[in-house]
């Protein structure tokens, strides 16, 4: 029979009370005796019966706040949502009500959906599943949901790390080095050429984008070092990317362009649709998505990195629902997806 509380308090000599509180991150145990209860209920094998508190209570509530997948938005938070949902499908067990917050791609924007899910839900909320957007309102609200020892899975980007459960996201350092290596295979990497990044350099706390970028701009210059490479970003308000990008290829020729981002890479595209540059500049694109995988076919595309996006929200709400029901952790504080390269032979199968 697996330890209960009691076994782990009879062994230590303390009240259950005592051991509840250590467990459970509760105030009124120092430090000390919390780390001497935890480490003995680890080698007793003391797993909390979620399972149990789970059919008492009948259902789980686990909130999702993940932006809207309007406009632009559905080719990245679209694979989101869509995730979410599949899991949503497959799972069996106790009733499960998600409570779907979306919310417009901005600042602020994300601190104040947190804080609606707070003040609403938290006498009855078991988890969170959501992105890491920077911001005050959004730091605040993360510890509010820890004190309440409710878990937070993050995907996407980890730049909370001290107030979550675990961060699901894709090996970015991969991805980019990916794309590197994409953009350079084939080619003579010891003449001088002009290559652009398209992106968001951690604006919104967008820091998987700003890795990726970084390891490819490494990898590059490893391997074809006589390569110039221009950056071209937004502000957070999404300015008039068309516009630069059809101002900078008017003035420069370039061998190829890499987007990090699926929404710059429909950008991407229609600038050098307009311009007459389709199948003469290597475009090199982000995120499997009908329009990625159709532009893709035509050969307007050369290649797709593919984040694997719906992969890291299915999985996020796995995690979540495994801990909450099952007392079952995660494999790590981060779990990371491997990108997976997209060519014309291989595009039937993404869809």
């Amino acid at each position: 029979m697996p330890a209960t509380m009691k076994d782990v308090a009879l062994r230590l000599g303390v009240t259950t009370t005592t051991v509840h509180r250590a467990l459970h991150n509760k105030e009124g145990v120092s430090d000390e005796t919390r780390l001497r209860i935890r480490r003995t209920a680890a080698e007793m094998g003391y797993r909390q019966n979620y399972m149990a508190a789970a059919l008492k209570r009948k259902d789980l509530r686990i909130a999702v706040a993940i932006p809207d997948a309007a406009g632009d938005n559905s080719y990245y938070y679209g694979n989101l949502w869509a995730g979410v949902r599949r899991f949503l499908g497959e799972t069996t067990g106790p009733d499960l009500i998600p409570l779907e917050y979306s919310y417009p791609l901005q600042l602020a924007a994300h601190g104040h959906v947190l804080k609606e899910i707070y003040q609403t839900h938290t006498d009855r909320l078991d988890g969170v599943l959501t992105m890491a957007m920077q911001g005050d309102a959004t730091s605040f609200f993360l510890d509010k949901f820890a004190e309440k020892n409710i878990p937070v899975v993050l995907i996407g980007n980890d730049i909370y790390r001290e107030k979550r459960l675990c961060c699901v996201k894709t090996d970015d350092e991969m991805a980019g080095c990916l794309a590197a290596e994409l953009m350079t295979a084939f080619s003579d990497n010891d003449a001088a050429k002009n290559i652009m990044v398209l992106g968001h350099f951690g604006q919104l706390g967008m820091q998987d984008q700003l890795i990726n970028i970084s390891n490819f701009e490494t990898q590059i210059s490893r391997t074809a070092p006589r390569t110039s490479i221009t950056r071209l970003h937004s502000d957070p308000a999404f300015s008039d990317i068309r516009g630069e990008l059809g101002t900078i290829l008017g003035q420069k020729d370039f061998h190829a362009i890499y987007s990090s981002s699926a929404r710059y890479t429909i950008y991407m595209t229609d600038v050098v649709k307009a311009l007459g540059l389709a199948h003469k500049i290597r475009l090199i694109g982000s995120d499997s998505f009908p329009e990625s995988l159709q532009l893709l076919q035509e050969g307007v595309l050369t290649a797709i990195v593919d984040k694997k996006i719906a992969n890291l929200s299915y999985i996020g709400m796995k995690t979540l629902f495994d801990y909450i029901v099952k007392g079952a952790y995660p494999p790590g504080t981060v779990v990371q997806v491997n990108p997976e390269v997209v060519l014309r032979s291989n595009v039937r199968r993404k869809q």
